[in-house]
């Protein structure tokens, strides 16, 4: 089980295309289990992959969020 903040559950709330579902999951819980943390993991990669980087390839500011979210999501 991994533990969001709520600055956390408001980034992927605002940021990844979730169905109700899964934004209810977040609103409602403290923790989310191993499935769906996969999940969140792979939908912030795939964001990262088309805007985390500048032109430079240097990390946005979004990128750097994204990052951290993928580390904290990662269960070994």
């Amino acid at each position: 089980m991994i533990k969001l903040t709520k600055i956390d559950k408001d980034f992927l709330i605002n940021n990844l295309e979730l169905d109700s579902d899964e934004i209810k999951t977040l609103n409602n819980s403290e923790t989310i289990d191993e499935d769906f943390a996969d999940k969140l993991r792979d939908m912030c990669t795939d964001k990262l992959d088309y805007c985390g980087y500048d032109e430079n390839y240097k990390p946005t500011r979004m990128g750097k969020e994204l990052n951290k979210l993928i580390d904290k999501l990662f269960i070994g």
